[in-house]
């Protein structure tokens, strides 16, 4: 480079840096293209932000991306962060979101949880990258985005040219409560106050996080109309929930489901009210709902998490107390097919694993109703399993006598001990809790010309079978194949042959996949 060339540059980057500086004073969005650096840190719409480097990617974490739900926050819909004029140190994880007692995550968490993380190529082009948001599962009262780390994500992804973001959401009753029951006078509100009042601060959080993201992420060289949105287990249903929404469908646009739908039974339980009303009780709030919101607001932490653990009630049925809502606002209709008809169509792969339910069934209650202690294995038989059935089928009539003559009587099994059973359970739980609804949700979204690919994993480590009776898939998907496939999909909306997917689905070929176990 001669002198004047340098000159140029020189010129160029003193201009370029005015620049983004009258954007950051404006707080306005930064120019396509334009990595803004302020000191060493990322310039985004809300401030300086500095991360660290690991191998072959730059890490941001505990970044905001709405106000700390606290005091007069909490149970509030999620707010913009505040802007920040000082350079925000982003190289250590937030909080997580308060959770169960007995999570490994609730050992670091805190109501102040609202974070994000971001973790980019070190060597970025000008050249906008797709970007992968992640959504973590623990059935809405357990996880966090910190669980995964950032060394293997840049590992596998980032090295590969994509920008991966991460963000916790509020769990349990700090993410859902009810503030009307339609049975109950005093905690009835009218269908349109519900809309202004929604209480699913979990969806909401997850729509602000989406937000926040179009608004930084160009910041830190990733393209906005290049988003695929992923998750697994509760993840996967909140995935599938985000894909559907109107307040969420047009924030992205891919998306990839692994273990779990929406339209599972575990999503659409009746049980919240009672739930929450055992909390509002156990916390000493009553009266309207205007009165028990500013009851909860001045309890303690200690107190509520308290409340929380004496309202807790053991299900008998397969369904999670703190699941999403149909509540005329986030979800505007009970039929999710016709909230499909009316939604962009997403690009979207869908999978499960072999033995999906295993880590439910043989983990204490893991998943409601279906959990069998390690203490019972050996003595679990057809009556211990019929229970399970009748719990299943509730009040629909045959439907015990149906499930008992599909999974026990249809067998060719010789075999009826234990491990039979239990496998049986495995059988049942899988297909109710995740491959019906799955193949319901694909085949609805199919028929409305969803581009929709489907993988079944099988892969099963020995390490993990030491005392385990079920032989099936891990839940985690640490195949090479895999990954690329995710990272193909990322940059393209579709997956490369090689991972293993079924392929691209078709209504015509329902009954022959549904004959695979998936």
């Amino acid at each position: 480079m001669n002198k004047h060339q340098s000159s140029e540059t020189n010129v160029f980057s003193v201009r370029a840096t005015a620049l983004c500086l009258r954007h950051y004073v404006a707080r306005s969005s930064p120019i396509s293209g334009c990595f803004c650096i302020f000191h060493g840190a990322v310039l985004t719409p809300y401030g300086p932000v500095e991360g660290f480097d690991f191998e072959d990617g730059e890490v941001f974490l505990g970044i905001p991306f709405a106000k700390p739900p606290v005091g007069e926050l909490r149970f509030e819909r999620p707010e913009k962060p505040n802007p920040w004029d000082t350079i925000l140190p982003a190289k250590n994880f937030g909080p997580s979101c308060i959770g169960d007692a007995d999570s490994k995550e609730n050992k670091n968490s805190s109501e102040d949880c609202l974070h994000m993380n971001i973790m980019r190529p070190k060597n970025h082009s000008r050249t906008l990258l797709p970007v992968f948001l992640w959504v973590y599962g623990g059935g809405f009262t357990t996880g966090s985005s910190n669980h995964y780390g950032y060394k293997e994500i840049v590992r596998n992804f980032v090295s590969q040219g994509i920008v991966v973001v991460s963000f916790n959401y509020r769990l349990g009753p700090y993410g859902k409560i009810l503030n009307s029951n339609q049975n109950k006078t005093k905690f009835r509100v009218s269908y349109h106050k519900r809309r202004r009042h929604a209480r699913q601060f979990r969806a909401l959080d997850q729509k602000a996080a989406l937000e926040f993201v179009l608004e930084v992420i160009t910041s830190f060289g990733g393209d906005p109309k290049q988003i695929t949105v992923a998750g697994e287990s509760a993840g996967s249903a909140i995935v599938s929930g985000l894909t559907i929404s109107p307040k969420t469908s047009q924030l992205f646009q891919r998306a990839v489901q692994m273990s779990g739908s929406s339209f599972a039974a575990w999503m659409a339980a009746s049980n919240i009210n009672d739930q929450s009303r055992k909390f509002f009780k156990a916390a000493g709030c009553r009266g309207s709902s205007k009165d028990v919101l500013k009851c909860l607001k001045t309890k303690s932490v200690e107190e509520l998490e308290k409340a929380k653990e004496k309202s807790a009630t053991l299900e008998t049925s397969v369904t999670l107390p703190y699941h999403p809502r149909i509540d005329g606002d986030f979800f505007p209709s009970h039929d999710f097919r016709s909230l499909i008809r009316r939604s962009p169509k997403k690009p979207s792969i869908f999978g499960a694993t072999d033995a999906e339910a295993a880590m439910f069934v043989l983990a204490e209650n893991k998943l409601p109703g279906i959990g069998v202690p390690h203490s019972k294995w050996s003595s679990f038989n057809r009556s211990a399993l019929i229970q399970v059935f009748k719990a299943v089928a509730g009040e629909v009539d045959g439907l015990t006598e149906l499930m008992a003559e599909f999974y026990i009587t249809n067998s060719t099994s010789k075999f009826r001990n234990s491990t039979f059973y239990l496998n049986k359970l495995v059988e049942a739980a899988g297909d109710y809790a995740f491959y019906v609804p799955i193949i319901q949700e694909v085949d609805e979204k199919v028929r409305n010309h969803w581009p929709i690919f489907l993988y079944l994993e099988t892969y099963f480590d020995p390490k993990d079978a030491k005392d385990v009776p079920i032989q099936g898939a891990n839940m985690l998907m640490s195949s090479r194949l895999f990954l690329e496939g995710l990272t193909s999909f990322t940059k393209t909306g579709k997956p490369p042959i090689l991972m293993g997917i079924l392929g691209r689905f078709h209504q015509q070929e329902q009954q022959s996949l549904c004959g695979t176990g998936l």
